[in-house]
C-alpha cells in the first residue's frame, strides 16, 4: 500500500503519531546554498591530538581503495571536536574540485581507543555548512547575528547529530538537524540527558585493530524512501545476533532502522539498502565489523551496526 508522502515536519508528526510511532522526522535535504556568516572551518579544528590525526589519515587511505570513495586518495582533511564532553570528532574530507565532499566521525572509548563510528560522502551529508546556512536564512535565525562562535556541531550517536545555535541578539538556544538543517524540538536539558548516554561503539573498527580493512560495499537494493510505503511502522522489531545481520539484510533487501529511547524528543527512520564489511586478511582471525548503508540518491552514509543497535531497532520494509 502506497500512501501520500508528507513533506513538512508537522504533517509527518501527525501521520506517524496516528500509526503508533512518536514524532518521526523524514530526512530530505534539498536546500539551495546561500552565502551566510558561517565559515567552513573554525579554530576548533586545530586542537586534534597527533595520534587521532594519524589514525584519521590511515582510515581515509583505506576507504579510498574502493568505490565510491576513491576520490579520497591523498585528500586533505580538517578535524574539529563535536560538542563538549562527547569525546567525538568530525573529520571533513576535502576532495578534488569536482568530487563530492566527505566526512568521518570518530569517537574515543573510556580506554582512549579511537572508534570509526560512521563515514559518508555527498552534498547532503552530515554537517554540510551550506545546508545549515540555508536553514538559518529560511528560519530567520541568521538575522539575529550568527558567527562561528554561535554555532556548535553536536554528536550523541548516529541518530542524534545536531547543530546548537545561539544567536548573538537572542537568549534562546536553537537545535537544528545536522543533516537537513530542520529545527528540532530539542532543548539544552533534553540534549544533555540523551548525550550523556552515548558511548563509542566497542565493536566498531578501532585504532587498536589496525589489521581490519574495508571490503567493497554490498548493495542489497536501490536507494528508497521509507515514506513511500509506511507499512513498516506496523512491523515488529527484528530480533537477531550481530553475526546474523548480514544474512537478514541480504534476505530482506530493505530494512528500516528506527531510533528509540525514553529521553528522545523525536524519532528518525533510516532506510537501509546495503552494507560494508571490515575484515582481517589473516585466515587465522575472524574479527570483522559491519557498517550499514543508508542515505539518498546524492549522498551515502555508512554507520557502525553496533552504534545503531545501541539506539534503536530494525524492521522489515514491505513493498
Amino acid at each position: 500500500m502506497n500512501i501520500w508522502k508528507p513533506t513538512s515536519i508537522l504533517v509527518k508528526t501527525l501521520v506517524c503519531t496516528a500509526l503508533l510511532l512518536p514524532v518521526v522526522l523524514q530526512f530530505q535535504a534539498g536546500a539551495i546554498p546561500v552565502q551566510a556568516n558561517v565559515s567552513q572551518t573554525t579554530k576548533r579544528a586545530d586542537t586534534a591530538p597527533e595520534d587521532l590525526r594519524q589514525y584519521t589519515a590511515e582510515v581515509i587511505q583505506q576507504l579510498a581503495l574502493s568505490e565510491p570513495l576513491t576520490s579520497w586518495k591523498n585528500a586533505d582533511y580538517v578535524i574539529e571536536p563535536l560538542g563538549p564532553g562527547t569525546r567525538s570528532w568530525l573529520v571533513t574530507v576535502k576532495t578534488e574540485k569536482n568530487a563530492p565532499p566527505g566526512y568521518i566521525i570518530i569517537s574515543s572509548t573510556e580506554n582512549n581507543e579511537y572508534k570509526l563510528v560512521e563515514y559518508g560522502s555527498g552534498p547532503d551529508s552530515l554537517y554540510v555548512r551550506s545546508n545549515l546556512e540555508s536553514a538559518l536564512k529560511a528560519s530567520g535565525i541568521s538575522k539575529q547575528g550568527i558567527t562561528n562562535e554561535n554555532v556548535v556541531p553536536l554528536y550523541g550517536g548516529p541518530v542524534l547529530a545536531e547543530w546548537k545555535v545561539k544567536p548573538s541578539v537572542a537568549n534562546s538556544i536553537q537545535f537544528l538537524d545536522a543533516l537537513t538543517g530542520e529545527l528540532l524540538p530539542e532543548s539544552k536539558e533534553s540534549w544533555d540527558k540523551q548525550a550523556a548516554k552515548y558511548h563509542a561503539p566497542e565493536l566498531a573498527v578501532g585504532s587498536n585493530q589496525r589489521g581490519l580493512s574495508p571490503e567493497g560495499t554490498i548493495y542489497t537494493s536501490k536507494v528508497f524512501d521509507p515514506y513511500d510505503n509506511i507499512l513498516w511502522m506496523t512491523e515488529k522489531s527484528l530480533k537477531f545476533k550481530k553475526e546474523s545481520f548480514e544474512a537478514i539484510l541480504n534476505a530482506s533487501k530493505k530494512l528500516v532502522f528506527v531510533s528509540s529511547g525514553a529521553e528522545r524528543t523525536y524519532n528518525i527512520p533510516l532506510p537501509i539498502h546495503g552494507y560494508q564489511k571490515w575484515t582481517e586478511d589473516s585466515s587465522l582471525n575472524s574479527n570483522e565489523a559491519i557498517y550499514v548503508l543508508t542515505g539518498s540518491e546524492s549522498s551515502s552514509r555508512w554507520i557502525s551496526l553496533h552504534a545503531l543497535i545501541d539506539c534503536g531497532y530494525f524492521v522489515a520494509y514491505k513493498e
